[in-house]
């Protein structure tokens, strides 16, 4: 069998295993079979484009010395179908990232509500080092602190502390989310409630709704 060539005459590069990496966005399988359709140089250039800027990747890829020359060419360069999609998409997924919504806010919660600390220590019962924990569990992470070891003015090791966030005013506010909670509120000597209300604005609206009859 002869070599694989690409529409436009260039050998594919071959999938890598960190591939999905790229951007650091969830590309699709659609997204990922553009990605390898590009010669071996333009998707070098895509990958350092979003992590270095487009006149910094063109410089490296393609070994241009002059800087206005490679900010050019880069430009033209990003003008060509596949790499005007895969920018488009970029943009697109780093937004959905960041995105705040409910949905996302009572995960979160619930994430950080149910997370076993038992995942934070080895089976030998050590704490894990700081790069070996899960972005859940780095979530859960208030504050690090790292103290070195000293022996006869030397350091011979350090005591990691880890002092997690507090999980009861998690679970408070993901249970006030769904109306477990009761406000007590006292006004003209009455005693009522107001239940699942959290807003100030949204509470000042619900009180003069159901403000009690006068005698």
């Amino acid at each position: 069998m002869g070599e694989e060539i690409n529409g436009n005459g260039s050998t594919p590069r071959a999938p890598r295993m960190d591939v999905a990496l790229i951007g650091g966005v969830p590309w699709s399988e659609e997204d990922l079979e553009v990605l390898y359709r590009l010669p071996a140089e333009e998707a070098d250039f895509f990958e350092m484009w979003i992590r270095a800027g487009r006149t910094e990747a063109y410089r490296k890829v393609f070994k241009e010395p002059d800087p206005a020359k490679a900010m050019v060419k880069a430009n033209t360069l990003l003008k060509h179908v596949d790499l005007v999609y895969l920018t488009e998409r970029w943009r697109v997924l780093v937004q959905e990232q960041f995105a705040v919504t409910v949905n996302r806010i009572l995960h979160t919660y619930a994430k950080l509500a149910w997370l076993d600390t038992r995942g934070f220590f080895t089976t030998e019962g050590h704490l894990k080092p700081i790069h070996e924990l899960s972005q859940d569990q780095a979530a859960m992470i208030q504050s690090f602190e790292l103290e070195g070891i000293k022996v006869d003015g030397r350091i011979v090791g350090h005591t990691a502390k880890v002092k997690l966030i507090n999980r009861k005013e998690v679970l408070d506010s993901l249970a006030r989310t769904q109306g477990m909670f009761v406000d007590t509120v006292i006004t003209d000597n009455r005693e009522w409630y107001v239940q699942g209300v959290n807003h100030p604005k949204d509470k000042a609206e619900w009180l003069e709704k159901n403000k009690p009859t006068q005698h």
